[in-house]
C-alpha cells in the first residue's frame, strides 16, 4: 500500500497479526515463541517516528500512528533473592570476579554501572597492601558521593581474588577477559548472573538488580 493509504484500521489489524506471529529469534525467556509486546511497542515507535517525518514533508495530511495505541506491554516482575538462594548461587559460581560481584551487588546495593566501575584502587590500599573498609563511589543514578563498608566476606574475597590476580591501582576489578584496563561489558555481566542463577535455584527472570532489590528487601 501507499503511505497515503495506511489508516488507523490498518495499523490496528497489523499488530493484532504481529502479536500472533511467532518471533524470528526469540529471547530465552520468551516461552511461547511469539512477538513480545516490547517489541510490538518499539516497532510502534519507529513508525510513528517514519511517518512523524512523511507527515512534515507533507508527503500525508497526517500520521495515522497518533491515533493508535500500542499493546501494553506485560513487564516481568522481579524476583527476590532469598539467603539460601544466593549461598546457593555463590556456590556455583566457578569465576571468582562473578563472586565477588554478587556479594558487592547484594551486600552493598550496589548497582550494575557502578560495580563494573570498580578499579582496584577503589577497593584496595596498595600502600599498606589491605582491603579497604569503604568503598567510595559515585552513583550513577544521582552523582552523589557514597561511602559504603564492606563486609568482612568481601574483603576477604577481594584480598584474596587480588593476590591471584596482581593488578594495577588503575585497572578494573570486573575486567575484561583480554585487557585489565577495561570493564567488562553490562551484556557479558547480564549472562554472567543468569547463568549462575539458573545453575542455582533455576530462575530465568533474576537479573542484576535483583541482588541490590534484594539489599533493601531484606
Amino acid at each position: 500500500k501507499k503511505i497515503q493509504e495506511i489508516k488507523p484500521i490498518i495499523i490496528e489489524k497489523y499488530y493484532h497479526d504481529l502479536q500472533n506471529s511467532r518471533s524470528v529469534l526469540p529471547l530465552k525467556n520468551n516461552k511461547d515463541g511469539r512477538v513480545t509486546t516490547s517489541v510490538l511497542r518499539d516497532v510502534h515507535k519507529l513508525l510513528r517516528c517514519a511517518f512523524g517525518c512523511a507527515e512534515r514533508w507533507e508527503l500525508i495530511a497526517s500520521n495515522p500512528f497518533k491515533k493508535v495505541t500500542p499493546p501494553k506491554h506485560e513487564y516481568v516482575k522481579r524476583q527476590i533473592w532469598t539467603a539460601e538462594e544466593i549461598s546457593k548461587a555463590l556456590e556455583a559460581c566457578e569465576d571468582p570476579k562473578v563472586s565477588i560481584a554478587i556479594q558487592l551487588s547484594f551486600a552493598c546495593s550496589l548497582r550494575l554501572g557502578e560495580v563494573l566501575g570498580l578499579q582496584w584502587k577503589n577497593v584496595f590500599d596498595f600502600k599498606t597492601t589491605k582491603c579497604r573498609t569503604h568503598l567510595q563511589i559515585i552513583e550513577h543514578k544521582t552523582g552523589k558521593k557514597s561511602k559504603i563498608a564492606l563486609c568482612p566476606e568481601s574483603k576477604k574475597a577481594l584480598s584474596d581474588f587480588y593476590i591471584m590476580k596482581k593488578p594495577n591501582p588503575e585497572d578494573y576489578v570486573f575486567s575484561a577477559k583480554s585487557q585489565q584496563n577495561k570493564p567488562l561489558s553490562r551484556s557479558q555481566a547480564y549472562r554472567i548472573v543468569r547463568t549462575a542463577a539458573e545453575k542455582s535455584i533455576h530462575e530465568e527472570h533474576i537479573s542484576c538488580h535483583s541482588l541490590r532489590k534484594t539489599f533493601g528487601y531484606h
